[in-house]
């Protein structure tokens, strides 16, 4: 009784590995599913932060993760998001940093109290033909070069 469960276990645990004869890929419609592509979103609605006042960018294994910190014009601002532009063709990537304002009227407050902060992670692959992230606000932008 052992050997023929073994049997069946070892053959099963083999045939797993195997795409054609998989059980799990045969619905499958045919060849390999394609890597997703990176699709640049050109518009936002909400509004540009009104001012960029730091720019970091962080190298990781897959890319690089690019932090803005910016300052709202009042308080309560919110969902911060760095959106990529289309590619310039001297390497140039612009971000825009984009946030949704508040829905009722917030005091201005101190400059610490209207500070947010978007990051946004980068492939190498968008790397490859960048020399420059530049941070765009209302009002100003910042840059980093590579």
């Amino acid at each position: 009784m052992t050997r023929p469960l073994l049997a069946l276990l070892i053959l099963g645990t083999t045939l797993g590995g195997c795409n054609r004869l998989n059980p799990g890929t045969w619905l499958n419609s045919g060849g390999d599913t394609p890597a997703p592509t990176q699709t640049v979103v050109t518009e936002d609605p909400r509004p540009l932060i009104a001012q960029v006042t730091e720019v970091e960018v962080d190298r990781t294994p897959n890319g690089a993760i690019v932090r803005a910190t910016g300052v709202a014009p009042t308080e309560g601002w919110y969902g911060p998001a760095l959106i990529a532009q289309t590619a310039q063709p001297d390497g140039t990537l612009i971000l825009k940093f984009h946030a949704t304002a508040p829905a009722t009227a917030m005091p201005t407050g101190t400059t610490t109290s209207r500070q947010i902060v978007a990051a946004t992670a980068l492939t190498n692959a968008t790397l490859a033909n960048t020399r420059r992230i530049v941070v765009q606000g209302a009002s100003n932008a910042l840059s980093q070069a590579r």
